[in-house]
C-alpha cells in the first residue's frame, strides 16, 4: 500500500448492468501480497475511488489522485432517497421475492407498511 492507495495489476472479468442503472464491475487479479489481501479485504463493501488505467501506473498518475483525496460524497451526483430505497428493495426481492411474481407489486406492498407504519404516529385533532 502506498500512501493509502492500494496499487495492483487486474484483468476486468465481468461487466454486468442492474436495473437502478448501476454497474457490477469483476476484477480479477494475479497472486497479491498478504497485506494488500488483507486489505482489500478489510474494504469490502467501502465506497472506494477506483483508478483504471490499461496500462501501468507511473509516478504522474500517483501524483493526480493525491488531489482526489478531498472528493467526498457530496461531490458525486446523488439519488434520491426514494430511488435508494426502491433499489433497496429491488435487491431484497431477487433475494426473496416472498411469493410476488413482479417488482412492482413488492414495491407498492413494501411501501404500504412503510406507510402504516408511519401513520401510527400522526396525532388526531381531538
Amino acid at each position: 500500500m502506498i500512501n493509502n492507495k492500494l496499487i495492483f495489476p487486474a484483468q476486468i472479468e465481468y461487466i454486468g448492468t442492474r436495473k437502478d442503472k448501476t454497474l457490477l464491475i469483476k476484477l480479477g487479479t494475479q497472486e497479491l501480497t498478504p497485506d494488500v489481501t488483507s486489505e482489500i479485504i478489510r474494504l469490502h463493501n467501502t465506497l472506494c475511488y477506483i483508478l483504471i488505467k490499461p496500462e501501468p501506473i507511473i509516478e504522474e498518475d500517483k501524483t493526480v489522485t493525491d488531489n482526489l483525496n478531498e472528493l467526498t460524497l457530496a461531490d458525486l451526483p446523488r439519488r434520491t432517497q426514494s430511488q435508494r430505497l426502491r433499489s433497496i428493495f429491488f435487491i431484497l426481492f431477487t433475494q426473496n421475492s416472498e411469493n410476488f411474481k413482479e417488482f412492482e407489486s413488492y414495491y407498492q406492498s413494501k411501501m404500504e407498511v412503510i406507510i402504516n407504519h408511519y401513520k401510527l404516529f400522526i396525532k388526531s385533532n381531538e
